[in-house]
């Protein structure tokens, strides 16, 4: 049981969020009948717990009858123009505003059936179209034209066909649920593939040892297995610290606009830099020194069109599509959205890289046993230009590997703080008005007593 004298709580009804509430509010929540046990409350809007939780909020003495339910009853029987409406669009909840203005806003397609309303007579939070007389159909008309030409994209994509279609298919490509099991399976072969990259540094720095008849080799490769280890570990622990970032920070886009220029800005430097490092493999001699670099080539060009299919897919990253959400909202969720972009964008890097280390490791291992008869050692270090390139094309890959998803992570986690910051800054104005409301509530039925 949490204590709640000392403490403010945040309150969660039908998804929709309230406060922070000191405990003298949220007694008052709980007996006017807003508040019960099943709903869900916390301290900072990230871990929730039921109501009934919270310690001396609800008990047996607490179940008999409220002395507020004959008050409640009678509130909720009153004609709705006669009380204070609160109304909540996505996240943010806005009011007090009377009936008539309500009606407005529904009129002028500011507000959706879908949107949700309150007053001190109900229970809980409604969708607009469940109120009697709230929706004409002159305001249905409204709402949907809103909803078709709101947003202005199709004026654009009726002038950018090409890249619509493109977008369109890759968005259409996998279901969100699809892609989030992808990107777990993707994990799983980034991991491997560092085992396999560490066992072939294994095998590379044996047979050096055994080919030019020396210890320092394998001394060498044992401590790049330790430090390639130790990467592994550091990648894979980022990479799901970041998705559990992902989906603790709730933000919403008014529509798809900035993410489409984000695919394609990702689609085209992907296309151009692969077709650089493909051009560049093709001029050189050894084949040896082609497949990594063509491997790099195709790896960068997966690594942006899997990259540009999960941004076209922003429910992905716990980005919701709200039309009419306020400006400041979507200056905060294009923040968190090039943050978590960032995160997801490493995990590709991550399985890339962790391949590219393998094929690296696995050509120098081919060259030391079947190609190189005797390597050239001055003290511990190889003399062959060829081994040099490809065993720091794997070093180089290992360390991305690992590194690149921790600084990303890192990034993600110190960013967020400004985004939670800038979040409570925008619902300052709702949160203060909602408790005002609440208070002079209470000052009204103090005077009404007496």
């Amino acid at each position: 049981m949490t204590d709640i004298n000392t403490t403010k709580h945040y309150v969660r009804i039908s998804g929709k969020i309230l406060g922070p509430f000191d405990v003298t509010q949220l007694r008052s929540l709980k007996d006017r009948g807003r508040l019960r046990p099943e709903h869900e409350v916390s301290l900072n809007r990230q871990n929730w717990m039921p109501a009934s939780q919270l310690s001396g909020l609800f008990s047996e003495a607490s179940a008999q009858k409220s002395p507020f339910t004959s008050e409640m009853v009678d509130q909720s029987q009153q004609p709705t123009q006669a009380v204070e409406w609160y109304y909540a669009t996505g996240e943010e909840q806005q009011g007090p505003v009377s009936y008539k203005q309500l009606k407005k806003l529904v009129a002028q397609g500011l507000l959706t059936g879908d949107d949700l309303i309150w007053h001190s007579g109900l229970d809980e939070w409604i969708p607009v179209r469940n109120q009697p007389g709230l929706i004409s159909k002159n305001s249905l008309r409204t709402v949907s034209a809103r909803n078709k030409h709101g947003s202005g994209e199709s004026a654009a994509d009726s002038q950018t066909l090409l890249w619509s279609a493109l977008l369109r298919q890759l968005r259409e490509a996998m279901t969100v649920a699809q892609l989030r099991k992808f990107l777990n399976s993707l994990v799983s072969i980034g991991g491997g593939a560092m085992l396999i990259a560490i066992a072939l540094i294994f095998v590379y720095s044996l047979t050096l040892a055994i080919r030019t008849n020396t210890i320092w080799p394998a001394i060498t490769g044992i401590g790049m297995m330790l430090f390639a280890s130790a990467l592994r570990f550091a990648g894979l622990h980022s990479l799901q610290a970041g998705e559990d970032l992902i989906f603790t920070s709730p933000q919403q886009f008014s529509s798809l606009s900035f993410v489409k220029i984000i695919a394609v800005l990702l689609l085209t430097i992907g296309v151009i830099f692969s077709s650089f490092l493909f051009i560049g493999s093709i001029e050189l001699a050894e084949v040896a020194e082609k497949i990594p670099l063509m491997m790099a080539a195709s790896g960068l060009l997966f690594v942006f069109v899997i990259g540009a299919s999960f941004i076209l897919q922003p429910e992905g990253m716990n980005i919701s599509l709200t039309r009419g959400s306020r400006a400041g909202n979507e200056g905060i969720a294009i923040l968190s959205f090039v943050m978590k972009l960032l995160m997801r964008l490493n995990t590709f890097v991550f399985v890339s890289s962790a391949i590219l280390a393998c094929a690296s490791y696995g050509s120098a291992a081919y060259l030391v046993a079947f190609e190189r008869e005797n390597p050239t050692l001055v003290g511990d270090l190889i003399l062959d230009p060829l081994l040099i390139s490809l065993t720091s094309s794997g070093a180089i890959s290992l360390i991305t590997a690992g590194i690149a998803p921790l600084t990303a992570y890192v990034l993600f986690a110190m960013m967020s703080i400004v985004i939670d910051i800038c979040q409570s800054v925008l619902q300052l104005p709702t949160s203060s008005s909602i408790v005002m409301a609440e208070q002079s509530r209470r000052l009204g039925d103090g005077s009404n007593d007496e």
